[in-house]
């Protein structure tokens, strides 16, 4: 109890919280905290048994976060393993039947992603089933795809595209919102309805005179340019992929932020490890039984 405590609330509210739900229970909260870093431990060292096969398509998604530590900050790496569907409501059931599977890290990159891809290979229906491999377009990303996952569609974060298409739309249209806004919205509909061709025949023609909008270009239609091949958004909706990468970006809310974030939070690599694991658990097992961790802790 302590621990699943440990998991979703700092160290330091806990000992009021077991005092008004167990007055004759009494722990400090170094213990508590070491308590939830033990079955952290044990769970990483024997994860509970996975989802099982997939009943749906599968896709995955990883991305990196921002975690304080003492002396600055560090990348935490998550990855997120689920089975979308396009109608899928916003209810606990609904999200329920996405069987998301949560992982989590301080260690390398390619520890998460190789992690990770094991997760999506104990998931495919069968060896060559085509899995969805979501990414922001960071080179790490792709990277440890192409080494740990085979038969993938790798796509393009459609939100990153947008985001960039915001930057671009502002350097064309400064003065202007309302222009900067028609011409975003045009990018994203050609997209979605012909892919990225067209995108790129106009930004390679556009040759703006300030600095800062020739820089904007520069980057953007490199990167448009370089990604090209993860997006063909119309075939990814014509069958059905996802094209956002907002599970991953829950993900890391739900992993990272929400616990690892809070004012004056802070802690060293060691101890946070056990603690995103234990996260990660319960995350992917609500109703997961702690009590063998336990006794082996």
């Amino acid at each position: 109890m302590t621990a699943a405590l440990g998991a979703g609330t700092a160290y330091t509210h806990l000992p009021s919280v077991l005092h008004r739900a167990r007055p004759q229970v009494v722990l400090d909260v170094k213990t508590l905290e070491h308590v939830a870093q033990r079955l952290g431990t044990h769970l990483a060292a024997a994860p509970p048994v996975g989802l099982g096969p997939a009943e749906r398509r599968v896709a995955v998604a990883v991305d990196g976060v921002m975690a304080p530590q003492r002396g600055g900050c560090k990348e935490a790496r998550c990855g997120v393993v689920y089975e979308p569907d396009w109608t899928a409501g916003r209810s606990a059931s609904a999200c329920a039947g996405l069987r998301k599977e949560y992982l989590g890290t301080l260690a390398s990159r390619d520890t998460l992603v190789r992690e990770v891809c094991a997760r999506v290979e104990a998931r495919r229906p069968t060896a060559t089933t085509v899995v969805a491999a979501l990414g922001d377009g960071a080179d790490w990303i792709w990277e440890g795809y192409a080494q740990y996952l085979p038969h993938m569609v790798e796509i393009l974060d459609f939100h990153h595209v947008s985001e960039r298409l915001g930057q671009t739309a502002a350097a064309m249209h400064p003065q202007d919102d309302q222009a900067a806004g028609a011409w975003r919205d045009a990018q994203e509909h050609d997209l979605q309805v012909l892919g990225p061709g067209r995108l790129l025949e106009r930004l390679a023609v556009w040759d703006p005179e300030p600095a800062k909008a020739r820089e904007v270009r520069r980057v953007n239609l490199g990167y448009f340019q370089n990604q090209r091949e993860r997006m063909d958004y119309p075939r990814y909706l014509r069958e059905g992929w996802p094209v956002g990468s907002g599970a991953v970006e829950g993900a890391c809310k739900h992993l990272v932020s929400d616990r690892f974030r809070g004012a004056g939070m802070r802690r060293k690599s060691p101890t946070a490890e056990p603690l995103l694991q234990l996260r990660a658990a319960l995350l992917t097992h609500p109703n997961l039984d702690l009590r063998p961790y336990a006794h082996a802790a």
